[in-house]
C-alpha cells in the first residue's frame, strides 16, 4: 500500500474489486470510502454496492447514501428498492432511493416507498408522484395503480387508493397542452373499483375509499352518495370504538380525524344533493370525538387547559364541515350559514366562496387567515 494511503486509480483499473469493496467497507478515511464506491460505480459492480448499502450499521449513512447514488447512475431500480427495505434506522438512506427513483422515472419503485413505514419517505415518494407530468408516466402511473386495486392486498388497495385522490386524477386529465392523460383512462379506473365494490369480503375501510375515490374522480350520482353516506357512518363508528379501546390514543384519533375529513370533502362534491348538505350539516352539528373519556390522551394538562383543548377540538371539527357546506354550496343551508357568520360563528370568506370554490381552495385560505 503506498505511504499516502491506497491508489485508487490503480485499484479500478487493475479492476481490484475485492480490494475496493473491503476499502468501501473499513476504511478509516470517509473520503476513501466515497472514491472506493465511485470506483465501483464505474466498474458498474451492482451486486457489491448494494451490499454497501447499510455497510458500518446506521452511523455510517453517507457510506450508504453514496451507494444509493451510484446504483442510480447504474440504472439498477432493484438496489434502490433494497434501500428502501432497510430497518428505519437508514433514514437517509431511505430518502436518497426515493430521489434516485425520482430520477429515473421508477414509477412501481415510488408506488413501494410510498407504502413506507416511515412517514418522510411515504411523504417524498408522494410528491415525487405528484410531480409527475410526461404522458407515458401517467399512462404508466394509473396502470400500476389499477393492477394494486386489481391484485394487492389490503394494505396495497388502500395505499393505490389514497395516491389517486392525492394526484387529483381528473386535473391531472385536463391540465397541461397536450393532455397528460386520454379521458379513457378514467375509466378503467372507475370500472376496477365498481368491481372491487362487488366482493362480498370487501373491508370496510377499503369499500369507504373507494366510495370517497369514485366520487373524487368524478361519479357523483345518488347512489354513490347513499352508499359513501352509509359505509362512512359504520367505519366512523368502527373507529371510535377502536379510539376507545386505545384511549384516545393519538395515532387512533388521527385516523378517526382523518376518514371524518377526507368524507366531508367527497360529500363536498355532490353538487345540487341536499342528501349531501343534510349529512354535512349533522356532521357540524355532532360533537365529534370531543367527550370527557378523551381526558385521558390530555391527562397532563390543568383542568383549564384540558377544556381549552376540547374547544379548539370542537371548533376544528365545525370548520371542516363548514369548508365542506360552503364548496358543496346548496341552497337549502346558505340561510343558516349567513345566520352562523352574524353569530361570529362562521368566517365571512365562506359567503364570498360559496358554492363558487372546492373545500382544498377553501381552507388554506381561511386557516391563512386565522
Amino acid at each position: 500500500m503506498p505511504l499516502f494511503g491506497p491508489n485508487i486509480k490503480k485499484m479500478k483499473e487493475r479492476r481490484d474489486v475485492e480490494g475496493l469493496v473491503r476499502l468501501a467497507s473499513t476504511s478509516e478515511k470517509f473520503t476513501t470510502r466515497i472514491e472506493a464506491i465511485k470506483a465501483l460505480r464505474d466498474l458498474k459492480r451492482v451486486e457489491e454496492l448494494r451490499t454497501l448499502l447499510s455497510t458500518g450499521g446506521p452511523p455510517v449513512l453517507n457510506v450508504g447514501v453514496e451507494a444509493v447514488t451510484a446504483l442510480r447512475d447504474l440504472g439498477d431500480a432493484q438496489g434502490l428498492l433494497e434501500a428502501l427495505a432497510l430497518p428505519r434506522g437508514f433514514h437517509e438512506v431511505r430518502m436518497e432511493a426515493v430521489k434516485a427513483l425520482r430520477d429515473l422515472n421508477e414509477i412501481r419503485g415510488l408506488l413501494e416507498a410510498r407504502r413506507s413505514d416511515d412517514s418522510e419517505v411515504s411523504k417524498a415518494a408522494l410528491e415525487a408522484i405528484k410531480a409527475i407530468r410526461d404522458r407515458d408516466s401517467i399512462h404508466a402511473l394509473v396502470e400500476a395503480l389499477i393492477e394494486d386495486l386489481k391484485y394487492g392486498e389490503h394494505s396495497d388497495k388502500l395505499a393505490a387508493l389514497d395516491t389517486i385522490r392525492t394526484i387529483d386524477l381528473p386535473s391531472v386529465v385536463t391540465s397541461g397542452r397536450p393532455k397528460l392523460v386520454d379521458e379513457e383512462l378514467i375509466e378503467p379506473v372507475k370500472n376496477v373499483l365498481f368491481e372491487i365494490l362487488q366482493q362480498k369480503t370487501l373491508s370496510v375501510p377499503v369499500a369507504w375509499s373507494a366510495l370517497v375515490t369514485l366520487a373524487t374522480i368524478g361519479d357523483r350520482r345518488s347512489e354513490i352518495l347513499r352508499e359513501l353516506i352509509s359505509t362512512s357512518d359504520t367505519l366512523m363508528k368502527a373507529m371510535v370504538e377502536t379510539a376507545e379501546a386505545e384511549e384516545f390514543s393519538p395515532a387512533s384519533v388521527g385516523r378517526a380525524y382523518h376518514v371524518h375529513e377526507e368524507t366531508l370533502k367527497a360529500l363536498s362534491l355532490f353538487k345540487g344533493e341536499s342528501l349531501a348538505a343534510d349529512s354535512i350539516m349533522t356532521a357540524y352539528d355532532e360533537s365529534f370525538l370531543v367527550c370527557p373519556e378523551m381526558r385521558s390522551l390530555i391527562a397532563e394538562l390543568s383542568p383549564y387547559e384540558r377544556e381549552h383543548f376540547l374547544e379548539e377540538r370542537s371548533a376544528e371539527h365545525k370548520r371542516k364541515a363548514l369548508y365542506a357546506l360552503a364548496a358543496l354550496g346548496h341552497p337549502s343551508t346558505k340561510d343558516r350559514l349567513e345566520y352562523l357568520v352574524r353569530r361570529g360563528k362562521a368566517p365571512e370568506v365562506l359567503i364570498e366562496f360559496y358554492g363558487k370554490a372546492t373545500y382544498d381552495e377553501i381552507k388554506p385560505v381561511e386557516e391563512g387567515n386565522n
